[in-house]
Order: structure tokens, then sequence, then C-alpha cells
């Protein structure tokens, strides 16, 4: 099972991989003083629908989806610390004064030097079950919530452009499907 969650992991950080130098690009247009609705990475007028999307909208869905490749990567990185089940499903074990005093353990400690040369061991809990499963579910938040911002915000374009927008393609498409139109029937009228 385990092994299944290491591959799973790795597919989903190779495209978080190779989509980051679109990301970044996207950023630092964003970050210019020249980056205009219909303008591209040059300043020139473009009917890509992207760069129509407004400038907000853009910053957001671009910073959404930057903050979902980091959130990939530490998912990866804490999986790679932490491979097995145990590392990554266990909560520390707490002593009888730890959870007394909240945690804080007393130490005899009277100088900051003395408490940051000490070994802090039993205070530091495994991060195993934290890391692994809040920057996964991290990633996939900020995935989703930039995916669907960018889809709304094209659509949206495309309606005000009066495009055939996606959502109307795969309905025309199904629609042809089911009316005998379309796959390898011949539209010529040739017979052949």
């Amino acid at each position: 099972m385990n092994r299944s969650i290491q591959v799973l992991c790795g597919l989903f950080t190779y495209p978080s991989l190779t989509t980051m130098p679109w990301r970044l690009s996207n950023l630092l247009h964003l970050m210019r003083t020249r980056c205009g609705m219909g303008l591209d990475f040059y300043g020139s007028s473009t009917e890509e629908v992207w760069f129509s999307v407004p400038l907000k909208t853009r910053i957001f869905v671009t910073i959404m989806l930057i903050l979902n490749s980091v959130a990939q990567w530490v998912n990866q990185w804490a999986r790679i610390r932490y491979p097995d089940y145990e590392s990554s499903n266990s909560y520390p074990v707490r002593s009888s004064e730890e959870r007394m005093t909240g945690g804080a353990k007393r130490r005899p400690c009277t100088t900051t030097v003395q408490y940051l040369t000490t070994s802090h061991s039993s205070l530091r809990p495994s991060q195993g079950n934290f890391l692994c499963n809040i920057f996964f579910a991290a990633s996939f938040l900020f995935g989703g919530i930039g995916g669907a911002c960018q889809f709304r915000a094209e659509e949206k374009v495309r309606r005000e452009r009066r495009e055939e927008t996606i959502l109307e393609k795969i309905i025309g498409m199904v629609k042809g499907v089911k009316g005998g139109k379309g796959g390898g029937e011949d539209k010529g009228g040739t017979g052949v």
C-alpha cells in the first residue's frame, strides 16, 4: 500500500515540475509594468485566451498554481523523508509530564545558550503524519482552486468574444456521438 502511495506522489510531482517554467514565466510577466490584457510575454497584442483574462485573476491563478507546485514538492520531500508506513503515520508518544505541561518539559536551563544547546528530541514530534498529509491536501487544494478559477475566467472571455466554449464543444461532441455523427462514419457520401 505504501509503495503505491509513493508512486502516486511521484506521478503528481512530475507535472508540477514540468509546468513550473510556464508558471514562473507568467509570474515574471505579471510583475512587469507593461503586462496588460491582450499582451503576451513580449508586449505584443495576442488573441490567446489566457492573456485576455483580467490581470488580478491571472495573478491569483498564477500564485495558486505556484503554491500547488511548492506544496507538491514539500509533499514529495516528506514522502522521501518518511518512506514507510510507520514513520509517515505515527504520532509522537508523549510522557505524562509533557501532557500535564502542554508539551513543554521542565528543564534546569538558566541561559538561552544552554537552552539552545540542550537536546530537545523529546519535544520534537514525529512530523511525518503532518507533513505527508497536510501538504498532500494543500497541493490538491491550491491546484483545484487555481485550475477552477482559470477555467471560469477563460470561459468568460470566450463567451464575451462569442466563441464556442469548451463545455459547448464537449456537449456538441456528445450529441454528435449519440446522434450517429462522428466516429468512423463516411461524411462525404462516397461510400468509401
